[in-house]
């Protein structure tokens, strides 16, 4: 897989279901990382490593074939590290007020 093949594929969960495309490819110094945006003007940042993603499939490169990459995991394994893009505040998610339980 080339760094140069991944932006704009769309990444898809381990059930098909697809979560984003990716926007950016850079290194965290222990692995490569994908930056990927969604719809909702969030990103997150998922590690290139087997873990969490199926590596034996490379991103297809070929023009007439939509590149995608496909998660070794549900989307839920990321629902609490989205990073909100469009400088709106979050909302909180359900069950957690502040001031505790």
């Amino acid at each position: 897989m080339l760094w140069s093949d991944l932006p704009g594929a769309v990444v898809e969960d381990v059930a098909g279901v697809s979560i984003g495309k990716v926007h950016h490819v850079y290194n965290a110094g222990a692995s490569d990382v994908i930056e990927v945006h969604d719809e909702r003007g969030r990103s997150v940042d998922i590690p290139l490593i087997s873990s969490y993603l199926d590596l034996s499939q490379p991103c297809s490169s070929s023009p007439d074939a939509a590149r995608r990459l496909r998660l070794n995991v549900l989307a839920k394994v990321f629902e609490e590290v989205w990073h909100d893009q469009t400088g709106q505040p979050s909302p909180r998610p359900e069950g957690r007020g502040e001031g505790g339980a």
